[in-house]
């Protein structure tokens, strides 16, 4: 039951306020539950508490797209690019990079991006789907060939 686990989490968070760990945690059953605004105060704390993990940064930069509003993409892509700073092979920060060149119209540059992307996982990683389709709906929409 989420709402267990949340209240929970909340509860040893309370007596562990300083538990990065456990506040990226609820900041990700929150994020799961569609419950973006909390998910991200979440995340904002364990980055405060954590400022150099790159799955911080890079989650809460997810929320803040996620969430939009004025000046969204810029203060998520300057996360996402903090992130990689400290991980150069996150894949999070590069997909989501990629998906804003798309959104700014660098429709080639994005496909070069996720299909280096491709190339580096181990087979099967559990995002190489979503990398895929983003692939393919990106070619569709600007008629990009991508055989070969």
């Amino acid at each position: 039951d989420p709402a267990r686990s949340i209240a929970a989490m909340r509860q040893r968070l309370a007596q562990e306020p300083d538990n990065h760990r456990g506040w990226y945690l609820l900041g990700y059953t929150l994020q799961q539950t569609g419950q973006f605004g909390e998910a991200r105060q979440a995340y904002q704390r364990a980055m405060q508490l954590e400022p150099n993990n790159p799955d911080y940064l890079s989650s809460l930069a997810e929320m803040i797209l996620v969430m939009g509003g004025e000046g969204a993409d810029q203060e998520a892509e300057a996360l996402f690019r903090r992130a990689l700073e400290f991980r150069r092979d996150h894949p999070a920060p590069r997909y989501y990079l990629a998906i804003l060149k798309d959104t700014r119209g660098q429709h080639q540059e994005a496909i070069d991006d996720l299909l280096a992307l491709l190339k580096e996982p181990p087979a099967g990683a559990m995002w190489e789907t979503q990398v895929r389709e983003a692939i393919q709906k990106i070619s569709e929409a600007n008629r990009i060939d991508i055989a070969g």
